[in-house]
């Protein structure tokens, strides 16, 4: 199987993608055309994928990344092509299978003839746009979690007994991290573990400093212990203004820890508010406050919401019927390939 990733070096639709063609990795042969990205390249080659680079750079006009694409399909031989994305979707062979993390422009998946939405708002939202509704397959994302021991708190300047909040998000505007932030000033004594970077850094930072609550809020990068991140919190916290489904809520639940969000239409899809998760209005900062105190100071409100969320997540999100999903829809792509 031939994927193209086109994305940026970071990103949860990145993330997925490489965690993905992982896991397909291991019962049948993986390539993957993609934009050069060190540690994504790394994590392929060493599940035995396939990896050409630079074949996908941002400014190079479509029909001569198609032709590109084209040469390497011709000489791979691939029973399917997965295209993340629409820059993906752009150069892609006709006939390719495109994958929807998000709301994306239906246009640039012309030469796309089946198509996955990772929810069923995404599924309807595609149909009424004009795709064939017996061509879009629902297949959710799973979370992939490294094993090991929770990170020291020490490590990230945190006192042991210290309250933490984790949010794993890029520092895009589309995050509600200044929101975030906001919350922060009314929660007293907890400490903020913000996992991420892009293009909002320098504006966060100087926000913490005027809200007087930079002694309580780590700037800790991009990071791939996500797992050792989680275990070590009290809570995690998604504040995205527009999300359309939000791995990192299933990251959190594998991981057994509450999670409180924003009502973007991603997480209010996927948590049952009071049962699975806490949720607040998008952008109300002292809503959002008043939610990650209740769960900081309620500890079997905290106990009862991460329970019944890992037996949600265990149940409608496993690894193992999500890649069944993926190797059935390659299995029919395939047969109507033969025909």
């Amino acid at each position: 199987m031939l994927h193209l990733l086109a994305g940026g070096r970071h990103g949860g639709a990145e993330t997925f993608a490489t965690d993905l063609i992982c896991g397909l990795a291991e019962t049948a042969p993986q390539a993957v055309i993609a934009r050069p990205a060190p540690e994504r390249v790394a994590r392929l080659r060493a599940a035995g994928v396939t990896v050409i680079e630079d074949a996908l750079p941002y400014a190079l006009p479509a029909p001569l990344g198609r032709w590109l694409v084209a040469r390497h399909a011709a000489r791979l031989r691939p029973r399917a092509v997965v295209a993340y994305m629409g820059r993906a979707a752009a150069v892609a062979p006709q006939g390719a299978i495109g994958w929807f993390g998000g709301y994306y422009d239906l246009k640039r998946y012309r030469r796309c003839r089946h198509l996955v939405a990772i929810t069923p708002d995404m599924r309807a939202d595609l149909a009424r746009r004009g795709a064939d509704p017996s061509l879009v397959h629902l297949i959710p994302t799973f979370a992939r979690l490294e094993e090991g021991e929770a990170v020291e708190r020490a490590a990230l300047d945190t006192p042991d007994d210290a309250k933490v909040i984790l949010c794993l998000a890029r520092l895009h505007p589309k995050k509600g991290l200044d929101t975030l932030l906001d919350a922060m000033a009314a929660v007293p004594g907890a400490v903020l573990w913000l996992a991420g970077e892009g293009e909002l850094r320098g504006a966060l930072e100087a926000q913490a400093r005027r809200l007087g609550i930079m002694d309580r809020v780590r700037f800790l990068g991009w990071r791939e212990d996500k797992g050792a991140l989680l275990r070590a919190a009290d809570v995690l916290a998604v504040p995205s203004r527009y999300e359309p489904f939000g791995t990192v809520v299933i990251e959190g639940w594998q991981a057994g820890v509450p999670v409180v969000a924003a009502r973007a239409a991603g997480p209010a899809a996927t948590i049952r508010d009071g049962e699975t998760g806490l949720l607040v209005p998008v952008d109300d900062a002292p809503a959002l406050a008043a939610a990650l105190r209740r769960v900081l100071e309620d500890r079997m409100l905290a106990l009862s919401l991460a329970l019944a969320a890992k037996e949600e997540e265990a149940e409608r999100f496993s690894r193992a019927a999500v890649l069944a999903a993926w190797r059935a829809l390659i299995e029919k792509v395939a047969e109507e390939e033969r025909r």
